[in-house]
């Protein structure tokens, strides 16, 4: 940590965490401790943890969780962006915790991936490809008023909390199935051969 003026430079160093199959969830979480020792600045410090409970106090943030059984290799990886929400063996960063303009809002890692398989399918609408561009160019979270906004007008359904970033992901998951199926881009035709037009 180096101190310059009021300001105060974390330096953040790789860390490793043990872990192993303990047949129930596990979560991996960052502790903030505050220090306002001095009147001059406030430091922060960090730590990574893993723990059997979920978030139980206000200075802890959930990175991921797990459950990995025994015999079993923990997969930081996904078959596909419906995989995400796998229970077993896998790395679930669901309900992780991030912040974006105007609250709490999902994982970037699952708005990207979203958006990879949009732009891959060619069925997708140019609402989903700009709400992918979109996706793609934020550094953080994307932000949740447009989340909730995007997957309401692409479903037709209102999360009842918009700050669940499980229902949002599930709502992402219903929009990209449309996708692949190609259900919008056969009603885009149909409409589109029912017009008549007259001169």
């Amino acid at each position: 940590m180096i101190k310059y003026g009021g300001f105060i430079c974390l330096m953040m160093e790789q860390q490793r965490i043990e872990y192993g199959p303990e047949e129930q969830a596990q979560y991996l979480k960052l502790e903030i401790e505050t220090d306002r020792r001095s009147s001059d600045y406030i430091v922060y410090q960090i730590q990574l943890f893993l723990d059997l409970k979920g978030k139980q106090k206000n200075n802890e943030f959930e990175f991921c969780r797990f459950n990995l059984r025994k015999g079993a290799q923990l997969r930081d990886h996904y078959k596909d962006f419906f995989d995400m929400e796998t229970e077993y063996d896998t790395i679930n960063v669901l309900h992780a915790d991030w912040g974006g303009l105007g609250g709490g809002s999902i994982a970037p890692a699952v708005t990207r991936y979203f958006a990879e398989c949009v732009l891959e399918n060619k069925n997708s609408l140019s609402d989903d490809r700009s709400f992918s561009y979109f996706s793609l160019s934020q550094t953080g979270a994307v932000p949740v008023k447009i989340l909730t906004d995007y997957c309401s007008h692409r479903t037709g359904m209102f999360p009842e909390d918009k700050r669940d970033a499980v229902g949002i992901y599930r709502s992402l998951c219903v929009i990209l199935d449309n996708i692949q199926k190609g259900k919008e881009a056969r009603d885009r035709d149909k409409k589109e051969r029912h017009r008549i037009l007259v001169d």
